[in-house]
C-alpha cells in the first residue's frame, strides 16, 4: 500500500507535530448508504503511534465490508476538541469550492488541505477546535451552500456529524462502494 497521498501524511506533519499528546478517534464501519452505518467499531489511538505502518495494520484488519474512519472528536490535555473537516458534494475541484470557503478558512489557523476520495472532495484544516467553535464551524460550513445553486458541502454529512457529536472522513478502501483511498490534491491557502 502507497501511503504518499493519504491524509495520515499531513495529520502527521501539521497536526501531531504540534501537538504530540493528543489522542485521536477512529472508527471501524459498515456503510449503509446516505450516510448510514450498520455499525460503528469506535476506538482511540495516542498519537504518537498514528505512523504508516499502524495504518497498513488498521487496513489489513479491517473485515469484509468494513472502513477505516478519522473522527474530527480527539482528546487533548483531557478535554475535548475537533478537527475540521469538510465532505463536499457536486465539486470535484478544489477551484470549484474556493469563493465558498474564503469566510470559514478566516476563521481558522490554518489552511484547508483538499483529498480526492474517489466518491467525493474531502477537506481537512489541521488544527483543533474546542467544542463551542466546532458547533459555529459545522454552522458556517452549512453556510456555504447558497439558495438557488447546488450545494457544495454535503448537508447529510453535517447533520450526522451533529447527531453523532463527531464527523468522519473514510481513510480506507475496502468495499467496491468506494473508487480508492482519499488523496491529496493539494493545500490552498485562502487568505486574502
Amino acid at each position: 500500500m502507497n501511503f504518499q497521498k493519504h491524509p495520515i501524511n499531513q495529520l502527521r506533519a501539521c497536526l501531531l507535530k504540534a501537538h504530540p499528546d493528543i489522542i485521536l478517534e477512529f472508527s471501524r464501519y459498515v456503510h449503509l448508504g446516505y450516510g448510514k452505518t450498520k455499525s460503528r467499531d469506535i476506538f482511540n489511538v495516542e498519537g504518537k503511534y498514528i505512523t504508516r505502518e499502524w495504518l497498513k495494520e488498521q487496513i489489513c484488519s479491517l473485515t469484509s465490508g468494513q472502513e477505516l474512519a478519522l473522527h474530527s472528536r480527539i482528546i487533548y490535555r483531557g478535554k475535548e476538541f475537533h478537527i475540521p473537516m469538510i465532505d463536499f458534494i457536486n465539486a470535484n475541484s478544489p477551484e470549484k469550492v474556493f469563493p465558498c470557503l474564503s469566510d470559514v478558512n478566516n476563521q481558522l489557523p490554518a489552511d484547508i488541505w483538499f483529498y480526492t476520495s474517489g466518491q467525493s472532495l474531502h477537506g481537512y484544516y489541521f488544527c483543533l477546535l474546542d467544542k463551542e467553535h466546532w458547533y459555529k464551524y459545522l454552522a458556517s460550513i452549512g453556510l456555504c451552500n447558497k439558495p438557488h445553486n447546488p450545494d457544495i458541502v454535503d448537508q447529510r454529512w453535517i447533520y450526522h456529524s451533529l447527531d453523532h457529536g463527531f464527523s468522519a472522513l473514510r481513510w480506507s478502501h475496502n468495499t467496491v462502494i468506494y473508487k480508492s483511498m482519499p488523496e491529496v490534491v493539494q493545500e490552498v491557502s485562502l487568505s486574502y
